[in-house]
């Protein structure tokens, strides 16, 4: 929202502290802070395709609302889903995938490319949208069922 000079939506709608709220009191409540969700977990491998994918997605939309171009949209894609990832590890005192060989900045790269030829196309709208979310979901769970990882190059 910053890069594209749109004010956050939690500073301009009051429904997303609400909601910040009830999370926080859901999670304290029913004490699930207290669940072991480890790294490898189904849950959390399935939580983490659905925020990438939705992340992805949304940074997209926010450049293209702008009427940004196509690598615009894609990096608006990327830096929203694996920032918030990277942040997360980074937390979490992990080495962040994005800085391994996982095959996780690509799905953004991807998505962005998708979401920028279906505006292209005049194709987007809320079904093709929920289409592509379901698309970067399955991807992401795809690649880490069967292992997909990019090559690098170590220095």
């Amino acid at each position: 929202d910053l890069l594209a000079d749109k004010i956050p939506a939690l500073l301009s709608d009051p429904k997303y502290i609400y909601l910040i709220i009830l999370s926080v009191s859901l999670t304290l409540m029913f004490k699930l802070y207290k669940f072991n969700l480890s790294m490898n977990g189904k849950i959390y491998i399935i939580c983490d395709a659905i925020g990438l994918s939705s992340f992805s997605i949304m940074g997209g939309l926010v450049a293209i609302e702008k009427d940004l171009n196509l690598i615009c949209v894609i990096s608006f894609a990327m830096i929203t889903a694996i920032g918030g990832a990277i942040a997360r590890d980074i937390i979490l005192n992990k080495v962040p995938l994005i800085f391994k060989t996982d095959f996780y900045a690509a799905i953004s790269i991807i998505l962005g490319f998708i979401l920028f030829l279906l505006q292209y196309l005049a194709l987007l709208n809320s079904i093709s949208i929920f289409i592509l979310l379901c698309f970067g979901v399955a991807l992401r769970l795809i690649a880490y069922l069967r292992k997909w990882h990019l090559s690098i190059i170590e220095i």
